[in-house]
């Protein structure tokens, strides 16, 4: 097909996107699914892409398709998913998935990713490191006493 990569280009026009961008807050070498509310048919374009789409990352016309840490899962006529896994600090920031259309305007919908702060599990409560070993019991008697 004759279907041009230009995604959701710069002007703002080029791009139907929801007013605000969800985030998703998620951990280090974790995953995150994110579910892409748009119109779309089982077999239309369906792409993920960083920023302001200068930076493409996956795409697909399939139904499921699974690349090397992206996968995009087509659902119901209102919604396909987007997983990323084994994320990374680089991962963070903003994102676009969308549905590329032949003949109409790209819509796609904007997201971010951030990367949550490294917290204690709420079951260990934190322990001030202790600097000062305890004494053992046992004393030592000097020999020769009984």
């Amino acid at each position: 097909s004759n279907w041009k990569p230009n995604y959701c280009y710069n002007t703002a026009s080029s791009c139907t996107k929801s007013t605000t961008p969800k985030v998703y807050s998620t951990t280090e070498g974790g995953n995150v699914t994110v579910r892409c509310s748009l119109f779309l048919h089982p077999r239309n374009r369906k792409f993920l892409c960083r920023e302001e789409c200068n930076k493409f990352l996956f795409d697909t016309n399939d139904v499921t398709a699974t690349g090397d840490r992206y996968k995009i899962e087509y659902e119901s006529n209102t919604l396909f998913n987007v997983t990323i896994t084994e994320l990374t600090k680089s991962d963070s920031g903003r994102y676009r998935c969308g549905v590329g259309r032949n003949y109409a305007k790209n819509t796609c919908q904007e997201f971010e990713i951030t990367k949550k702060m490294h917290l204690y599990p709420s079951s260990k409560p934190y322990q001030p490191p202790n600097n000062h070993p305890t004494t053992t019991a046992t004393t030592l008697q000097p020999p020769g006493n009984p």
